[in-house]
């Protein structure tokens, strides 16, 4: 979960940002 490294979740866009990244890994 590389993405996390690169958008820390701290509840900001960064969050938002990794969880697309990872829904297009998916």
């Amino acid at each position: 979960m590389y993405d996390r490294i690169l958008y820390p979740t701290d509840g900001s866009a960064g969050s938002e940002a990794a969880a697309a990244h990872v829904g297009a890994l998916a």
